[in-house]
């Protein structure tokens, strides 16, 4: 999975030329949700379901999470 997110970042960098900071906050979400990507080949909408539980109960806030989700899972 990680192979696959710095092709993501790649690509967002030199073909949509996003800003710097666009990339930074990719970063930022991928190590929200890496713990529950990494080493897997297909991800589950339970596992990332899974994930944002944990990451509420480790005191995230929900807009935090849903950033993060934006920036990793839905991104355009």
């Amino acid at each position: 999975m990680e192979d696959l997110f710095n092709q993501f970042t790649r690509e967002r960098q030199f073909i949509r030329n996003v800003s710097p900071r666009t990339l930074e906050a990719y970063q930022w979400a991928w190590k929200a949700f890496a713990p529950a990507l990494s080493g897997k080949d297909q991800v589950s909408k339970s596992d990332v379901f899974q994930r944002i539980e944990e990451l509420r109960s480790g005191g995230l806030s929900p807009v935090s999470i849903n950033t993060y989700v934006r920036r990793t899972l839905n991104a355009p």
